[in-house]
């Protein structure tokens, strides 16, 4: 359980999304997909009852990438989500 008192790096994360999107864009060379691998959400979301939009806002977010998006749910996910909801 965090308590904290340490770092998370996580926080700017969107932004850096926003900033590949934008180079991917820009690239002659374009993915033809991306592999989204897990903890997009943090796991306190739930707790705070802001799981869904929490959710929604990362998936908006890779609704705008320049490749077919592919997810793998990580524990993050599922501490706020069953199984059958994602």
């Amino acid at each position: 359980i965090y308590s904290g008192t340490r770092k998370r790096y996580y926080r700017s994360s969107l932004e850096l999304l926003r900033k590949a999107q934008k180079r991917w864009s820009e690239s002659a060379a374009k993915p033809e997909f991306i592999l989204q691998l897990g903890d997009i959400i943090d796991g306190l979301n739930k707790s705070r009852g802001a799981s869904e939009l929490a959710l929604n806002t990362v998936l908006r977010e890779f609704g705008s990438s320049p490749g077919e998006v592919h997810h793998v749910w990580g524990n993050h996910e599922f501490y706020n989500f069953s199984r059958s909801a994602l």
